[in-house]
């Protein structure tokens, strides 16, 4: 008999052989569900199985060091190749091309209507083709689009050129959002989501930073000078990038090369956990659950969010040059490139920041209403006060604000869905959205507004305050939604169907729970 002050060495080695079979069975249960037909849920929304939060966190870093990487730098350049025209608008483009009066807002309007017109085919494309295919060749598509404005001569010939880049970017935003959802957790999608959305504050940034040192470096020949240079470089680089992606991205779970069998069954049985009744992780097109997903309450509060963020958002990308021209006149082309980096790195810490706290507290919608507050901050700065400094100030509160909302909005739209085909819908509304946003930014600071430019922002204050308005209602609609659930107010009867009209059930389930 051991004695009382020492350890039973018997005991421990049972409890440890029972902690071994468990896992055992654990790890024998979750490859019987990550398997196509197989609910990893109830009928009541339980989790059939207890998965083990270190061999998670392992997996998901794994995850995070393949796909993250190559598809944030992809997206770092096509939000330059989107925004380079405003840095060669610094230099001679606007004379050289001829642009009078507005002709600089329809170029940039013209991609943005096009964008939004190709936005859902283009993102439902992504999910028929698949994005590991779909995103490198529309990247690829953008980088030549973008190469080909280096030697446009007029408006007219800028215009197919302003076209064929809207189709090429139009699939990147929404196509990577997707392809994360086929990899990851909802509460991990935002912080995931961010790390590539906050390329695009980076990028602007960087942008300014290249577009100098472009501007400043020899021509490289009697055709290509200046500005031309600056799409001719970058351009290239983005064709090389969409090459790299394409060779190193994998194109699912199921086939990804860098996981062992455990880890692509813990993957796939994890995000079924989720969502209420899914049999598939990965489905057809299947386009009544898509349909749902894009009419649901929930998906259109949020992409009225995300467009009138993209409104400030964009604005701030397409005219803070402008703006620091006009806040401090006489700085010389570089100087004013240089002074566009400092807000924008703020932008970029707040994008990673939001997301990231979002995840540990599994909340969204307190920090769109810290995010939509911060804005209104800023915009109210904008229009209550005249000194530069102050104004320029108001810079980095405002992009502390607009930004992460770009990574939040799919990503609590993301949460509200199940199916694949439902993910894919909810993001192309949202995005679609966003993108008419992007449309209206290129018409929100006028040159004749300048050096004030009161009107747009007090637009821009009205629609943080809609924004703030948006998210509450969202918040309120889902604690209603879930309130009635749990008092068992909303009822469907699921006894007399079959498990895959179950699986197809999505929000309409009665153990599903909406993600505030």
């Amino acid at each position: 008999m051991a004695s009382p002050l020492q350890p039973d060495h018997a005991s421990e080695e049972k409890r440890e052989s029972l902690q071994l079979e468990e896992r055992a069975l654990d790890t024998k249960d979750i490859q019987a569900i990550s398997k196509a037909g197989h609910a990893a849920t109830d009928d009541q929304g339980h989790v059939l199985v207890q998965f083990d939060q270190a061999a998670e966190r392992r997996l998901t870093r794994k995850i995070d060091l393949r796909v993250i990487p190559m598809m944030s730098l992809l997206y770092a350049w096509t939000f330059i190749d989107r925004a380079n025209i405003g840095n060669a608008r610094l230099s001679t483009l606007e004379a050289d091309l001829g642009l009078r009066g507005l002709e600089y807002n329809h170029l940039l309007s013209i991609f943005y209507i096009f964008y939004a017109i190709f936005e859902i085919p283009c993102t439902i494309l992504c999910k028929v083709i698949g994005p590991h295919r779909f995103i490198p060749a529309m990247a690829f598509l953008f980088g030549l689009a973008t190469m080909c404005s280096a030697f446009v001569t007029s408006f007219g010939n800028f215009i197919p050129v302003r076209i064929a880049l809207a189709l090429g970017e139009a699939s990147v935003f929404p196509g990577i959002a997707y392809y994360f959802s086929r990899w990851y957790r909802k509460d991990e999608m935002a912080l995931r989501l961010s790390l590539y959305v906050v390329c695009a504050p980076l990028a602007g940034a960087l942008s300014g930073l290249l577009a100098s040192a472009i501007l400043v470096s020899p021509s490289m020949g009697p055709i290509v000078v200046r500005w031309r240079q600056i799409f001719l470089i970058e351009g290239l680089i983005s064709i090389v990038v969409a090459v790299a992606t394409y060779l190193v991205v994998p194109a699912n779970i199921e086939t990804a090369k860098f996981l062992n069998e455990e880890e692509k069954a813990l993957a796939l049985a994890r995000i079924k956990s989720e969502n209420v009744a899914t049999t598939e992780v990965v489905e057809g097109l299947e386009l009544k659950p898509l349909w749902n997903a894009m009419k649901s309450f929930t998906t259109i509060t949020i992409a009225l969010i995300f467009l009138f963020d993209n409104i400030a958002a964009q604005s701030l990308g397409f005219f803070t040059p402008t703006v620091v021209r006009t806040l401090f006149p006489g700085r010389t082309t570089v100087q004013l490139q240089l002074l566009t980096v400092p807000p924008y790195i703020v932008g970029a810490i707040s994008t990673v920041l939001l997301p990231y706290l979002s995840g540990r507290f599994k909340r969204r919608g307190p920090f769109f209403l810290l995010a939509s507050l911060l804005m209104i901050l800023g915009y109210a700065i904008f229009v209550g006060n005249a000194r530069s400094e102050v104004k320029f100030a108001a810079l980095f509160v405002s992009m502390a604000g607009a930004f992460p909302l770009g990574a939040f909005c799919n990503a609590w739209a993301i949460a509200q869905v199940t199916s694949d085909s439902a993910r894919n819908g909810a993001i192309a509304l949202v995005v679609f959205f966003g993108n008419l946003g992007g449309v209206a930014s290129t018409w929100t600071f006028q040159p004749s507004d300048a050096p004030l430019y009161l009107g747009a922002n007090s637009a821009v204050l009205s629609f943080s305050v809609a924004i703030f308005v948006l998210s509450a209602a969202t918040m309120l609609y889902i604690y209603r939604q879930n309130k009635a659930r749990d008092e068992s107010r909303y009822q469907v009867d699921v006894s007399h169907m079959s498990q895959e009209e179950i699986s197809r059930l999505g929000p309409r389930h009665p153990a599903f729970r909406y993600r505030p």
